[in-house]
């Protein structure tokens, strides 16, 4: 570089390892202040004036009243304390179910006579589920019992009787076969399920279409607290990391680039970034920080829900493809420079080398 006064000094940019731990310090940091501000402050808070815990209260009365119907309609089963339990209710309604088939064919134990034949009066779509997701490996389509369905085939009859006698066992094949019968059972369930849900199902004032409708629209409410909790989180992280922090300090660094002793400075002049500038960052970090939004919020909710929030995972990807082409530029360049360095023309420098181009220029911090 050469100033006014025909001074030169050597400097060079910021390695491709430093580059790449100065992104990433940042990049955790922010991670870990979104995990805080959302578990500790802003979800907590959002859960008080909503009245979040009241809305999943009514969610689960109405999913109770569900299974009601159900239950009424004799679609679904229960023994013992599974009411209202709807896992252990499928368990309890497929025995049944293999228990039609192997043991005595008694109408009510088989859940979808009651309800192809009780309620919707077609035999031939009943006859038409057992012929789907390959049932014709167990039933034996062509022959129909005395109630119109579809029989298992003997060689599954044998093997599946020892269910039923006390102090026998299914061999390991007959095991690993009743795994598959099972397997085949919550496929015909989920088809009547939806088919209930196209058709509705009632049991005196109760629609399960209405109540299944209720359920979803509070579900729609408490995932949107949570994924605007989440962003809320992300921006009040971003702005203190990045804004606040940076420009109340001399040299207006981030905090892992005080640890790291580097600093960002303008490209065409070498000169440490103005307020504005600084803003104008912290807009681009708010692109590269988020690929583990949708992480946040899991300290609070399941895994699996979480990944649920189409939006934050959405948001998580365009993060992700960010930060993969700004490493690519790192790798690529000959300054080591990101695509957000490139964007906003700016270079990181040791601040050794900051404090020889200042000396040069006559600044002084």
């Amino acid at each position: 570089m050469i100033d006014k006064e025909n001074k030169f000094v050597d400097i060079y940019p910021l390695k491709k390892s430093h580059r790449i731990l100065t992104w990433l310090g940042d990049f955790f940091i922010n991670f870990i202040c979104t995990i805080l501000l959302f578990n500790i402050a802003v979800f907590p808070i959002t859960k008080a004036i909503v009245g979040y815990d009241q809305i999943n209260a009514n969610i689960a009365s109405y999913q109770d009243d569900m299974i009601k119907v159900l239950y009424e309609n004799k679609v679904l089963f229960y023994e013992g304390n599974e009411l209202d339990y709807f896992d252990d209710n499928l368990v309890t309604t497929c025995e049944k179910f293999v228990a039609y088939h192997v043991k005595e064919q008694i109408e009510e134990e088989n859940c979808f006579y009651n309800y192809y034949y009780g309620i919707r009066n077609d035999g031939e779509a009943l006859v038409d589920l057992y012929s789907s997701d390959s049932g014709s490996t167990f039933f034996d389509l062509e022959t129909l019992d005395e109630n119109g369905v579809p029989t298992l085939k003997d060689e599954y009859v044998t093997e599946f009787t020892p269910l039923y006698i006390e102090g026998d066992a299914l061999s390991t094949n007959a095991e690993t076969d009743y795994e598959s019968f099972t397997s085949l059972f919550l496929k015909y369930y989920n088809v009547m399920l939806q088919d209930i849900t196209s058709n509705d199902l009632t049991y005196g004032e109760l629609s399960y279409v209405q109540l299944s409708n209720q359920v979803d629209a509070l579900s729609s409410q408490l995932d949107n607290y949570i994924v605007t909790g989440a962003l809320v989180s992300y921006l009040l992280s971003i702005v203190i990391l990045y804004i606040l922090i940076p420009i109340f300090g001399i040299k207006k660094q981030t905090i892992t680039e005080r640890v790291m002793k580097v600093s960002k400075v303008g490209q065409d002049n070498l000169r440490i970034l103005p307020r504005v500038e600084v803003i104008l960052q912290s807009f681009y970090a708010m692109f590269s920080n988020l690929t583990l939004i949708v992480i946040c919020v899991v300290p609070t909710i399941d895994i699996a829900y979480a990944f649920s929030l189409n939006l934050l995972v959405f948001l998580s990807f365009f993060g992700l493809i960010y930060n993969i082409v700004g490493l690519f530029f790192i790798w690529l360049n000959q300054y080591n420079k990101s695509l957000t360095d490139m964007l906003t023309k700016v270079i990181y420098l040791e601040d050794f080398d900051l404090s020889k181009v200042l000396r040069t220029k006559g600044n002084k911090f």
